[in-house]
């Protein structure tokens, strides 16, 4: 999941079926309803469930799982429905986050041009874990957190990863 920019978090509760018989927890999100004249009159920003988290989990039963360690990688490159997944992981507490912090970007991207040729987008919807706690803005922290230095990327090296198969062979 580390270099992941999303797609879709159905997809990612899929995957999370072959890991763990439990119900896979969605996010708890929320988007922004209002419209720009409600915005210009107001400084209030209105937010409605999209849905409900633990309320509604994602259930593929299957009649074999793994069982087995699982690591997954993730840093800041981790962005929207794979930061669903890996929330979702960490949920379940299914097994070790290896890297560093995510980007703590929900996606959800509202385009818009800027004056001059450009554009810009920001993120319209929030999540957060089914209990509340936010990685919106902050990211979701790594169980172990590891970062090449220059010296490594010039030496080809990728300790996350060789982090990762440390401490699968254990």
């Amino acid at each position: 999941m580390r270099n992941n920019g999303g797609g879709s978090s159905l997809h990612g509760a899929a995957i999370l079926s072959f890991l763990s018989k439990k119900p896979v927890p969605y996010a708890y999100s929320a988007e922004r309803q209002e419209s720009n004249f409600m915005r210009a009159r107001s400084d209030v920003i209105l937010l409605d469930t999209v849905r409900g988290g633990i309320s509604k989990p994602y259930v593929n039963e299957r009649k074999e799982v793994y069982a087995g360690p699982v690591v997954v990688l993730a840093g800041a490159k981790t962005f929207s429905a794979a930061e669903d997944f890996l929330m979702s992981f960490v949920t379940l507490q299914r097994g070790t986050v290896i890297g560093s912090a995510t980007a703590g970007s929900t996606g959800m991207p509202m385009f818009f041009k800027l004056p001059g040729g450009g554009s810009a987008r920001i993120c319209v919807k929030h999540d957060s874990f089914p209990d509340g706690r936010e990685f919106v803005g902050k990211g979701i922290a790594p169980d172990i957190e590891i970062a090449p230095t220059v010296a490594d990327i010039r030496a080809g090296r990728d300790v996350v990863l060789d982090k990762a198969v440390a401490v699968l062979s254990k």
